[in-house]
């Protein structure tokens, strides 16, 4: 994956855009025969680190909270999922996405989010 290293999104659509369009051959092949998590330590730590995913505030992380995805490994966690789902020809649900990132934060908060 070659990916632009100045580059940040400041969209939801954009940064699905920049990772899908950054895919070389080889990544999509290996998406589509491994679960999103995979990724996590790779291309999700890039993705956290170079777009300051882990910071409040900024363009992106607000794009994503507007969502009901807040928390940074949720954020990776959605770019992943989106990617892998487009790599297996699959639609990718947002709403479904978003309830279970919910109903897990509400399992740990141990009460209903705002």
């Amino acid at each position: 994956m070659k990916l632009n290293n100045d580059a940040v999104p400041a969209t939801v659509e954009e940064s699905v855009k920049m990772v899908t369009e950054a895919l070389e051959p080889r990544d999509w092949e290996a998406l589509r025969n491994s679960p999103p998590t995979e990724f996590y330590y790779s291309v999700g730590i890039w993705l956290r680190d170079h777009w300051s995913i882990l910071e409040e505030g900024t363009i992106l992380r607000n794009s994503f909270t507007a969502l009901g995805v807040s928390h940074p490994d949720d954020v990776v966690g959605y770019l992943l999922a989106v990617i892998s789902c487009r790599a297996k020809g699959l639609p990718f649900d947002q709403a479904y996405f978003v309830k279970s990132v919910q109903a897990r934060l509400e399992t740990k908060i141990g009460k209903p989010l705002k």
